[in-house]
């Protein structure tokens, strides 16, 4: 089922709910009939049963219209077959955001929280530098062909100074490159999570809620 439409501006005095069957409007009897989703008379009216009837509305379209309360009503229409598949393919479109989001969400989640969580983080991939000098430049896989001592000696002395560099090296978050990469769908949802975190004063003010 679709994500219930938020309701009509106040002024319209309706609510809207979409299913794959058809619509549910709820509203008052004025703002009903105003908007042109029922006609008099209406339940409860002269004439009309006191609860539930049938009756069409001003496009000539079947509905079925159930009273409330003394002046708040429920219409339900059926979708004709434009309306189901127009709400099917909206039904999928709004699917297919849900699952970006949720995709992009999970992504940001698993981004790291610190420069030191960055660092460990990354100690794995650091691994793989042995691997590509073994492979490289001492390995047998080029038939015999490799790199001669000196050079091994000194890809193996540069590989220690990664290693230190990447020990006592400072870590910067960089905001330019965290919005590139950052989904379209949720950037400023992230955006604005990072300036409230970076916000000190809001920081304390949600300790303080916190401690309460």
């Amino acid at each position: 089922m679709l994500e219930q439409e938020q309701n009509s501006p106040p002024s319209a005095g309706v609510g809207i709910v979409r299913f794959f069957w058809g619509c549910v409007v709820t509203g008052g009897r004025e703002a009903l009939i105003e908007g042109g989703y029922a006609v008099a008379p209406l339940p409860g009216d002269p004439g009309a049963n006191k609860w539930t009837m049938k009756a069409l509305d001003p496009q000539g379209r079947e509905i079925s219209v159930r009273r409330m309360a003394k002046n708040r009503f429920e219409v339900h229409r059926d979708w004709g077959a434009e309306e189901a598949a127009a709400y099917a393919s909206a039904e999928e479109k709004q699917r297919s955001q849900r699952e970006e989001r949720e995709q992009a969400e999970r992504l940001v989640a698993s981004w790291p929280k610190s420069a030191e969580q960055y660092r460990d983080e990354s100690r794995f991939p650091m691994q793989w530098a042995d691997g590509l000098v073994n492979e490289v430049f001492a390995g047998g896989n080029g038939g015999g062909y490799r790199f001669d001592q000196a050079a091994i000696d000194r890809a193996k002395f540069l590989l220690d100074q990664l290693r230190i560099l990447h020990e006592s090296g400072a870590i910067v978050l960089d905001a330019a490159l965290r919005e590139q990469i950052t989904p379209s769908c949720i950037a400023k949802r992230v955006k604005a999570a990072d300036v409230a975190r970076n916000d000190r004063a809001f920081q304390e003010f949600m300790r303080e809620v916190a401690k309460r």
